[in-house]
């Protein structure tokens, strides 16, 4: 029965993992056609499921969140070194080429956005 049991999991992570697959191969057709309808009606077939198969929702959601993150890696890595040839260069162009205000937000003073109170402490 055991044996059943660990057959029966195994079955299981193995056709989760080919869902995700298809599900990330799905994506990025999307992303070539420029067309979200697909990767939408997969999304909906998988929540309006019986029971809804959230557990490869959650691993699909990952996998775009793995891939999102390594594409700011990469526009940052690009734009470092695209920097850094100009300035070897004597060039600047920095101005032209301006970080993400999201990757900036610890630099922000809430103050000057409008968000704190002037009167607080941790602000002056």
């Amino acid at each position: 029965m055991d044996d059943n049991l660990d057959s029966l999991a195994l079955f299981a992570i193995a056709e989760l993992s080919q869902l995700r697959a298809q599900a990330l191969d799905l994506f990025d057709r999307c992303l070539a056609e420029r067309n979200p309808a697909p990767i939408l009606s997969f999304i909906e077939n998988q929540v309006m499921g019986d029971p809804p198969h959230l557990p490869l929702l959650r691993e699909f959601a990952a996998g775009l969140q793995q891939r999102l993150i390594s594409l700011h890696a990469y526009h940052y890595d690009v734009r470092d070194k695209v920097t850094r040839t100009f300035a070897d260069y004597g060039v600047d162009i920095t101005p032209f080429l301006p970080s993400n205000p999201l990757s900036d937000y610890h630099r922000i003073e809430a103050q000057d956005h409008g968000i704190c109170p002037a009167e607080c402490l941790t602000c002056r």
